[in-house]
């Protein structure tokens, strides 16, 4: 009997890519790249620089920003997945058989409303999965608002928040797991995305549906901007082979709107704002907010 020599190779998305390039490109008789065409290109340059001078020109007027947990890691939060200090990891003392449990009966000690904190406008801000700047009652037929500080208090207390008024439970208004995403959601998106000219996605790894797939609901002409520390979101090479482009086109060579910066989602911000010369301005203006919450709080 002979012996057979068994190569194993793990196929990357980098060979897969590799391999969709050369499929597309061979002999230059690629049905697809006769009858797609591209899509006109608004960046003068796809790199950090071209979304910059795109972003101080007159064409970019509606920015909408997709912001996960990122976010909350750059500026001390824990989030859920992280290694070593994500709310999963810190639960593992509890020899729980899932760490949904704990969230299923517990309600959150870390009130992330980080986005308002900022300053950013209530009108302009849609959290997908909801806040703790406000609670309800949760009996269909009651409903009433309760104060989330109030709440805050008998939570920490180790009391069960009731309403005053029926005795039904208080719940922060989040989307708990099981459960869909907050009303607003549904209508805003529809009515937000077809007008973006930039769209911004920070902090997140764009795993989770429906909000990973909104990054395609933009005009095809809209540049798209990923600030985080790993590229995600990425179009899979097959599908890109079969014409279909979802998702993000990083390291194609037709790429014509998608620029990623790799690294926290600070050093993101401050380098864009330093390419706008915009760098000044928002030190002053991260200084003055911290003493604005640091007197707010009680604190020198």
């Amino acid at each position: 009997m002979s012996d057979v020599v068994v190569m194993i190779h793990t196929v990357t998305d980098d060979d897969l890519t590799a391999l969709t390039q050369r499929l597309l490109h061979h002999n230059d008789k690629s049905s697809m790249e006769k009858t797609v065409e591209k899509p006109k290109q608004v960046l003068d340059e796809v790199s950090l620089e071209g979304m910059a001078r795109y972003i101080k020109s007159d064409k970019c007027k509606n920015v909408i920003f997709m912001s996960g947990a990122g976010i909350s890691t750059s500026a001390g939060l824990p989030d859920f997945r992280s290694e070593g200090s994500g709310l999963y990891n810190s639960l593992q003392k509890y020899q729980l058989p899932s760490p949904h449990l704990m969230f299923e009966i517990r309600y959150f000690k870390n009130v992330d409303v980080l986005n308002k904190l900022a300053g950013v406008p209530e009108e302009l801000l849609v959290e997908v999965h909801g806040s703790f700047s406000t609670a309800h009652c949760i009996e269909e037929n009651c409903r009433k608002e309760h104060s989330p500080d109030w709440v805050k208090g008998e939570i920490f207390a180790e009391r069960i928040p009731n309403c005053d008024q029926c005795g039904g439970l208080i719940k922060p208004d989040i989307a708990f797991f099981g459960e869909g995403p907050i009303n607003s959601w549904h209508d805003l998106p529809k009515e937000d995305f077809p007008k973006c000219d930039l769209l911004i996605v920070m902090g997140t790894t764009l795993m989770v549906q429906p909000f990973s797939s909104l990054i395609d609901t933009v005009p095809e002409t809209t540049p798209r901007l990923l600030i985080n520390y790993e590229m995600c979101g990425k179009c899979d090479p097959l599908m890109k082979f079969s014409g279909q482009t979802v998702g993000f086109q990083f390291g194609y060579e037709d790429n014509y709107r998608d620029v990623a910066f790799l690294g926290s989602c600070d050093e993101g911000c401050y380098k864009l704002a330093e390419l706008l010369g915009w760098k000044d301005e928002l030190e002053q203006l991260i200084k003055t907010e911290h003493k604005k919450f640091d007197a707010e709080n009680g604190r020198t």
